[in-house]
C-alpha cells in the first residue's frame, strides 16, 4: 500500500482532522509523517482544499480553511 492510499484509506480520519486545523501542507507532511507529493495527491483523491489553496479548481472540493 502506498503512503497516498494510506492517507485515503485507513488514516483517513486522521488525515482529515489534520487537514482541517493544519496551517500549512508542510505541518500536514509531519503529522502524518509522508511527503509533500502524498498529501497533495490524498487531497485530490478526497477533494479536500489544503491550507495553501491547493485544489480550489477541483469542483465539489471541501474547504476546511
Amino acid at each position: 500500500m502506498t503512503r497516498t492510499e494510506e492517507l485515503i484509506g485507513p488514516r483517513r480520519e486522521e488525515f482529515l482532522a489534520l487537514v482541517q486545523r493544519a496551517e500549512s501542507i508542510t505541518e500536514i507532511q509531519k503529522g502524518m509523517g509522508v511527503s509533500h507529493h502524498a498529501v497533495v495527491r490524498a487531497a485530490r483523491a478526497l477533494k479536500v482544499i489544503l491550507p495553501d489553496g491547493s485544489w480550489k479548481a477541483v469542483k465539489g472540493c471541501i474547504d476546511f480553511h
